[in-house]
């Protein structure tokens, strides 16, 4: 995947809107975030979550969503 392989220093790994070009994309941007733990995601968020939050509306009005999930690629 050419994309992948020139972000991959930016730990872009691999990205696919949907397997079905038919379908339409769930989302139109993902942002993966890796930490430790869900602790240490909560501690980012206080930090920075209203930076994050507040610089969103520069590129969309579409409001986001947040998934926690399990890295499997390790």
């Amino acid at each position: 995947m050419r994309v992948a392989k020139k972000h991959q220093p930016h730990r872009l790994v691999a990205g696919m809107a949907t397997p079905d070009p038919n379908i339409e994309p769930p989302f139109q941007v993902m942002a993966i975030m890796e930490v430790e733990s869900i602790e240490r995601f909560k501690e980012v968020m206080e930090a920075s979550g209203n930076a994050i939050d507040s610089d969103i509306p520069n590129y969309t009005d579409v409001e986001p969503v947040i998934q926690i999930s399990n890295s499997f690629w390790k």
